[in-house]
């Protein structure tokens, strides 16, 4: 029960990152304060000389060596800042959420078929037998049950029907005509594994580890 409390807690630590937003008008101000510095950097750090007069005076050549560092640093802590600000999203330095999904629901399930037996006591709490119940509120907190609590940062989003089309898994576990992996179902794993060549019918821990599966591509 503990791990399992401590994975809610983390679940929902996840869900309150992505429920509550960076406000926009921060990442406005800092993209505007880089990109403005270095537009003035351009023209108050060129190197004149009083010195020699400007009369058909030549352009001093030189490496801005300390604006580029400045450059790089700024451009590039502000680049990964954009990155890092939706960590869930499809680039390639994002998480995988797709795989982290289908490892937490095999989990799951396993956790749900080898260990049904072992059930934690259950006792009576404050509110046995009741189905419909409500927490108390204070005074100043009772108008905030009347807005969406938990609403996540997709929730108002809207798909095309063509990206929300699923497809079907046959019997060995194989998503039919597709390039990613699809969630492994582990009563369906053969017997022996064609890779290495072992026997895993009397192996059942074995087998319930191994999540390698093969994707087959359209004829």
């Amino acid at each position: 029960m503990d791990e399992l409390n401590n994975y809610r807690a983390k679940c929902s630590l996840l869900f309150h990152y992505d429920w509550i937003s960076i406000p926009l008008v921060y990442t406005q101000v800092v993209t505007i304060a880089v990109y403005s510095f270095f537009a003035f950097c351009v023209v108050g750090r060129q190197f004149l000389n009083p010195a020699k007069g400007y009369k058909d005076h030549r352009i001093d050549m030189y490496v801005p060596v300390f604006t580029l560092l400045q450059f790089f640093f700024y451009a590039g802590w502000l680049k990964v800042g954009e990155l890092i600000i939706n960590p869930f999203g499809e680039d390639d330095d994002d998480f995988e959420t797709n795989q982290l999904i289908d490892r937490n629901i095999q989990v799951s399930m396993l956790a749900v078929d080898d260990m049904y037996q072992n059930l934690v006591p259950l006792e009576k709490d404050k509110h046995w037998a009741q189905r419909y119940f409500s927490v108390p509120y204070t005074l100043s907190t009772a108008a905030e049950t009347l807005k969406p609590a938990f609403k996540g940062s997709t929730y108002d989003m809207r798909m095309s029907a063509e990206d929300l089309e699923t497809y079907p898994v046959d019997e060995e576990g194989i998503l039919r005509g597709a390039s990613l992996p699809s969630l492994l179902d582990i009563q369906t794993l053969p017997d022996r594994d064609e890779h290495n060549g072992c026997d895993l019918s009397n192996h059942k821990d074995e087998r319930d580890k191994l999540v390698t599966i093969e994707i087959t591509q359209n004829d």
